[in-house]
């Protein structure tokens, strides 16, 4: 895709000044997570650190979407969350196991709003999505793979279910900056986004900056 996952502090700053984008690598960027990551990994099981890595964001973000492999976590970190002193946030889980928004089943999603919690369920339907089973929407078996699914989408080489659940999943991000009342209303943003080109171009955009350095 042309993005340098590893740049430094300096580029991915000016990334996000710049074209409004960025890619912060934990390895990289998170120091404290860094030397756990290793130890992650030797594991080959789900630890404590599995659900510290969203909680510690070397960014800081008062604003955040976080997706959970299990539901029963959604209240837990809305709770931490509310007691970091973030702003706002949507902690999401889908009901087919998924830790982001689903549209195979319903999406159970825990919302923070200016210190209050709000817990509600939606479901393909409340956004005139059509359900599609969970192997229409995984990813590929590679990194390049799942790049060129990526940009299908983008480019609109890709629709359906792919396209559906990835406008999805931004609607969360759109709606928490601002863009839009509701998250149907978001949903709507991100698909006339990616319909229109400018998601496209915007990707173009950030892997360009890349070979002008």
């Amino acid at each position: 895709m042309g993005i340098n996952i590893n740049a430094d502090i300096l580029k991915v700053k000016e990334n996000l000044k710049q074209i409004g984008i960025c890619f912060l690598f934990a390895p990289e960027m998170h120091v404290a997570m860094k030397h756990v990551m290793p130890v992650r990994k030797a594991l080959g099981i789900r630890t404590v650190f599995n659900m510290l890595g969203p909680l510690t964001n070397p960014a800081r973000a008062s604003k955040q979407v976080i997706g959970v492999f299990d539901e029963k976590l959604c209240e837990i970190y809305g709770k931490v969350l509310l007691g970091m002193g973030h702003k706002k946030a949507y902690i999401i889980h889908g009901n087919d196991g998924m830790d982001e928004a689903t549209i195979s089943d319903a999406t159970k999603v825990v919302y923070l709003n200016n210190g209050a919690l709000e817990t509600f369920s939606i479901s393909p339907e409340d956004f005139g999505i059509k359900r599609a089973s969970v192997e229409e929407i995984k990813g590929g078996d590679t990194p390049l793979e799942n790049a060129n699914i990526l940009r299908d989408i983008l480019s609109c080489k890709t629709k359906g279910a792919k396209k559906d659940i990835s406008c999805l999943n931004a609607a969360f991000a759109i709606n928490l900056s601002g863009q839009g009342d509701t998250l149907l209303e978001s949903y709507k943003i991100a698909c006339e986004t990616v319909d229109s080109g400018k998601a496209y171009d915007k990707l173009n955009e950030w892997a360009m900056s890349f070979t002008l350095d």
